[in-house]
């Protein structure tokens, strides 16, 4: 620092909370009586970047962004988590951070200010619809284009983008596991050429091909069994 008054910037996802969620009382069993295992809904911060004022000189940057290494809890609620919960803690995080205030460093004659810049970014999919109103987890929370309006070139062009819901941010890897889920999906309907299907016709061809893509061929050197629910059956019923 070769000025007294150098402000640093130090932006951490406020309210963050990565990771946050409610844990259900049938995932857990409690070894004591006096242990409960009630739901438990947190909420963490994670620092992001330090840097100076002029915005280009980097002190420290989170080497893994969206992720949760580096959280740290800022409360934990005995709560099931519910949009009304979210909403609430997110209002009363929102209100705290407006009543932070830099923080003085004094080296002699040298004094250094920290300012803290929290943003709302790392939340999961629950946390943006309800933060976002956003009533269907299928709907995009940011345009609020439907599944039915997705392949409709003409109609997404034409949709607004809440710019104030950007700093969720967008994770590659929900990108990644989006993509492989649909090629599986499109892999299972090659043949009927459909999203959705009624019909019992239709959902025992649907069963077919799934039973096909999920047997397990196991190869030896003498012989090659085929496993799959039909040769399960089959033992089950001999013994």
């Amino acid at each position: 620092m070769d000025s007294s008054n150098t402000p640093l910037q130090n932006p951490s996802p406020a309210a963050g909370f990565p990771g946050w969620g409610s844990i259900s009382t049938d995932q857990l069993d409690s070894p004591s009586e006096n242990v409960t295992t009630d739901p438990v809904f947190s909420c963490s911060s994670c620092r992001i970047l330090s840097g100076k004022d002029d915005s280009k000189s980097v002190i420290w940057k989170i080497p893994v962004p969206s992720s949760t290494k580096y959280c740290r809890h800022i409360k934990f609620i005995f709560a099931k988590e519910s949009t009304d919960l979210i909403t609430t803690e997110v209002e009363e995080i929102k209100h705290q951070i407006k009543e932070l205030e830099p923080t003085k460093i004094f080296f002699g004659d040298l004094e250094i200010s920290v300012t803290p810049t929290l943003i709302f970014c790392i939340v999961d999919r629950k946390v943006c619809n309800a933060v976002s109103s956003c009533a269907s987890t299928q709907t995009c929370y940011l345009c609020g284009a439907k599944p039915n309006e997705m392949n409709k070139l003409r109609v997404i062009p034409k949709k607004e983008v809440s710019k104030e819901f950007l700093t969720f941010g967008i994770s590659p890897l929900h990108p990644w596991i989006r993509l492989l889920e649909g090629t599986l999906h499109i892999s299972y309907r090659l043949k009927i050429k459909t999203c959705k299907f009624t019909g019992s016709s239709k959902k025992r061809e649907m069963d077919r091909e799934m039973k096909k893509l999920l047997e397990l061929y196991l190869s030896d050197k003498e012989d090659s069994v085929i496993v799959s629910e039909d040769s399960s059956e089959e033992s089950s019923s001999s013994e």
